[in-house]
């Protein structure tokens, strides 16, 4: 897998067996071309994850399904619930996640998978879609 934390802050790509997952942090214009120029993706979906929607949708191709979850976050400091869009995409090699806020939740479970090196061989020889069901698992139990 590869993974990358921000494409604007670290470039070291950490290559494994079978597939990659790809998460860019706070996507960009810059992202936006990273993913066009390396992936075949339909435009408006890549113009989907720079913005900020308030709908969660699915659109299913031959090669990869995109999808976006809004996930409510209870922030304690203000007693408010502030909806946090992560947009994914899901190919038999890949998983590229696209949270457009910070979500602590998230980012701790990504950080534990980069810098564990055993964590990651349990999942590189199987498909995205279980470590799709991993961050899911995760990121639910902190939302609800």
């Amino acid at each position: 897998m590869k993974v990358i934390l921000s494409i604007t802050q670290n470039t070291n790509y950490d290559k494994y067996k079978k597939s990659d997952w790809i998460n860019i942090q706070q996507p960009d214009n810059e992202s936006a071309r990273f993913l066009s120029e390396n992936f075949n993706f339909h435009p408006l979906n890549i113009q989907e994850c720079l913005l900020d929607t308030t709908r969660s949708k699915i659109d299913i191709y031959s090669t990869y399904t995109y999808f976006i979850h809004i996930f409510p976050v209870y922030i304690r400091s203000t007693r408010e619930i502030k909806p946090i869009k992560i947009s994914f995409f899901v190919g038999k090699k890949f998983l590229i996640t696209l949270p457009r806020s910070p979500m602590s939740t998230f980012h701790e479970f990504f950080s534990i998978f980069e810098g564990n090196k055993i964590l990651c061989e349990n999942f590189r020889e199987g498909s995205p879609e279980k470590l799709l069901y991993e961050i899911l698992s995760n990121v639910l139990l902190y939302c609800y």
